[in-house]
């Protein structure tokens, strides 16, 4: 069985991390460092010098 244990999502443009989530029982695990590490290079590959990160409202 498979199972979701955290996804991310980036907007190119304007370049920003729309939502990152890891489920509570992977947390600590390191699967949001594997996301972001993922996303960054998405960011660089699509030519993006900077993405935004805005906090939870």
């Amino acid at each position: 069985m498979l199972r979701l244990l955290g996804f991310c999502a980036l907007i190119l443009d304007p370049p920003e991390l729309d939502l990152a989530f890891v489920a509570d029982d992977a947390q600590g695990g390191g699967i949001g460092r594997l996301l972001m590490e993922h996303m960054i290079g998405q960011a660089r590959d699509a030519g993006l010098a900077s993405v935004r990160v805005s906090p939870i409202r």
